[in-house]
């Protein structure tokens, strides 16, 4: 929802008007969201979706696990640690960060976040059937 907000009503301050004219593709992509279950960007830049999507529902099962698998229950802790495990490397394999225009850094840059992403489906596929609460 913050998303599309951000989408729709961009203009602040003085030029707050201009965002009247945003109002029905504001309400075309609520329309959207209730009708499929997804917001509309999902389908042009799925990747960042998944990882902003993603991100928010582990730090949800981090924050408030009212359940843990079975393969934790001794040890409760390293459920935890999974899940911060599995947000940082949602961290790193963020696209929205590609800041430095050096070439070499940028293939380093790349490298990692497939490191991070292979990691990560690692993960989630491992505990794709423990992600609920």
């Amino acid at each position: 929802m913050k998303a599309i907000l951000q989408r729709n009503f961009y203009y602040r301050g003085k030029y707050f008007y201009k965002n009247f004219k945003n109002i029905l593709q504001f309400i075309s992509d609520i329309y959207f969201l209730l009708k499929n279950g997804y917001d509309r960007a999902a389908l042009w830049d799925i990747d960042i979706w998944f990882v902003d999507t993603m991100r928010d529902i582990l730090t949800k099962f981090k924050n408030n696990t009212t359940g843990i698998p079975s393969e934790f229950e001794d040890n409760p802790g390293q459920w935890q640690e999974t899940l911060s495990r599995m947000i940082v490397l949602l961290d790193n394999m963020d696209m929205h960060d590609v800041s430095d225009s050096n070439v070499l850094s940028f293939c380093t840059h790349t490298k990692e976040k497939e490191q991070a992403k292979n990691q990560f489906f690692e993960l989630f596929s491992k505990y794709f059937y423990e992600l609920w609460d």
